[in-house]
């Protein structure tokens, strides 16, 4: 890898190779245009966020197999745990599992500053991963207490918010639904649909970030958040919006949740599903 690929301080890239091991031309280019170092069990990576900098530690998640709305779950269980830190289900940092906190650092500090950061960090980071069993716990632990004889969430929704959304989704319905786009050319315009409805849902007030919408995910029609051959056409309009709420807040603790439900049919059902409603 060349060196002149990442944006990271000389003086970062040199504390950060000095504690994570090996020469910049073992290391690989991170997802932000940092640096990363895979240690086989675990990987650490160093990235520009935001005019800022961050350091990540990713591990493997303690189960083999899990859903995606009990791995959004136990995420959330693990965050609880470890205040203080971002931790996420991420995609493409060596590991799945994602602890993360901000370095406090200018471009200009020294080598010994960085690396004195870098040690500090990687101590909460470790701390924080080694928790994941406790999380498991807890999780086995809540699974009786969803009890879905009970009704779903209630969200006023009103027609014009439905009609609004109803023409949002038709000016996405013939991009996502081209045949000729192929996987690659899809990233892209999943990951727009997802912040251009998040945005929209934003605006008309349908999403509602105080609320807690995890457990939705685990409601038996949505089958454990796999959200494979769901039927929509027998939900109403507050069960909409609820699953829309759920899928984007979840998207906080995984990102493979919203990438499936964009990414496959799931989203575009429910907007087709509004567009009924609205009528």
């Amino acid at each position: 890898m060349g060196s002149f690929l990442h944006q990271l301080p000389p003086a970062a890239t040199a504390a950060f190779l000095a504690v994570a091991g090996g020469p910049v031309d073992d290391a690989g280019l991170s997802r932000h245009a940092g640096l990363k170092v895979c240690q086989d069990w675990q990987t650490v990576i160093l990235e520009p966020a935001k005019g800022s900098y961050v350091l990540r530690l990713a591990r493997d998640c303690p189960f083999d197999e899990i859903s995606p709305a009990y791995l959004v779950l136990f995420v959330r269980r693990l965050c609880e745990l470890c205040p203080g830190i971002d931790i996420a289900h991420r995609i493409q940092c060596g590991h799945p599992i994602v602890a993360s906190v901000p370095l406090a650092l200018s471009e200009l500090a020294t080598q010994q500053e960085w690396q004195s950061a870098i040690a500090t960090s990687m101590i909460m980071l470790e701390g924080a991963l080694s928790r994941q069993g406790e999380a498991a716990e807890r999780l086995h632990d809540d699974r009786p207490r969803f009890d879905f004889s009970e009704p779903w969430p209630a969200v006023e929704v009103s027609v014009e918010q439905l009609r609004a959304l109803a023409v949002f989704a038709e000016a996405f319905e013939v991009r996502l639904s081209d045949p000729t786009i192929d996987s690659l050319e899809r990233i892209p315009l999943v990951q727009e649909f997802g912040q251009r409805l998040e945005e929209h849902l934003t605006a008309s007030g349908l999403l509602h970030r105080d609320r807690d919408w995890t457990a939705v995910l685990l409601r038996p029609e949505l089958g454990m958040g796999y959200m494979d051959n769901i039927h929509f056409r027998q939900m109403d309009a507050s069960q909409i919006i609820a699953i829309l709420n759920a899928v984007i807040q979840g998207g906080r603790y995984s990102e493979t949740l919203p990438r499936r439900a964009f990414g496959g049919p799931t989203v575009l059902a429910l907007l087709a599903r509004a567009k009924e409603l609205a009528r």
